[in-house]
């Protein structure tokens, strides 16, 4: 660091203490750097096109849902193109649309599409909301229960920011039901285990149920459900 601070002609870094920081020459440094690097992945890339190649680095950005049916999907993917590297980032859906508005992936997995983006969108996969609850409850065996009855007990509730939470407060709202939140939970799979737990109802996607089914956990008969919304796999309008 000390030879390209002085080939730079100025400091790129200081000491404090045992910590080494970048000054904003070195931030500068480390910011071109990454474009040409990104360059030559890209020039890497339309190069191996030119061959007749498949390859490269595909940038996946996904909400939790998908997690559970994708992989799948990128089985058959990565069969007929092994030359390709997969990155798969999961989050939820706020920082999925974090990252779409900085441009960070090829594509992006999500729902309830951001309209202020310039994407192109396709449908991927329905996405089923249903209320689960313990198999041992007493709504267990009832029928057509009622979204008013419903509202009488404890839930359990993504993070503000998920997909499924934004599904659950606008199907709420058009149907003038407050549901009675007492845990919120940033994981669908230790949600199923409160579930089961008996720790209280929760509404979740049936993937989480079809590709991680958890004993002790079973699907409601509620008015409204399921509630569906789709999926959708998008990427933005690069330049």
């Amino acid at each position: 660091m000390k030879n390209l601070s002085d080939l730079i002609g100025m400091p790129i870094y200081h000491k404090r203490g045992k910590q080494i920081e970048l000054t904003d020459a070195g931030l500068a440094v480390a910011k071109s750097a990454q474009a040409i690097f990104q360059n030559i992945d890209n020039l890497r890339v339309e190069l191996n096109d030119l061959k007749g190649l498949k390859a490269g680095v595909l940038k996946l950005c996904v909400v939790s849902t998908a997690k559970y049916f994708l992989p799948k999907v990128l089985g058959e993917f990565c069969k007929l193109h092994p030359l390709i590297d997969v990155h798969l980032k999961i989050s939820n859906r706020k920082e999925v649309i974090e990252r779409l508005e900085q441009d960070m992936d090829d594509f992006y997995f999500f729902s309830h599409c951001p309209q202020n983006i310039d994407i192109d969108t396709l449908p991927f996969a329905d996405n089923e909301l249903v209320v689960v609850a313990p198999e041992r409850h007493e709504l267990a065996l009832q029928e057509r229960i009622s979204l008013a009855r419903l509202s009488h007990y404890p839930f359990i509730m993504r993070e503000r920011g998920s997909g499924t939470r934004l599904s659950i407060e606008q199907f709420c709202q058009r149907e003038g039901v407050t549901l009675n939140e007492k845990m919120t939970i940033e994981s669908n799979e230790a949600i199923k285990y409160a579930v089961a737990a008996d720790l209280g109802l929760s509404i979740l996607s049936r993937h989480t149920l079809d590709y991680g089914d958890l004993p002790g956990v079973i699907k409601l008969d509620v008015e409204g459900f399921p509630n569906t919304q789709p999926l959708v796999s998008g990427a933005t309008n690069r330049a």
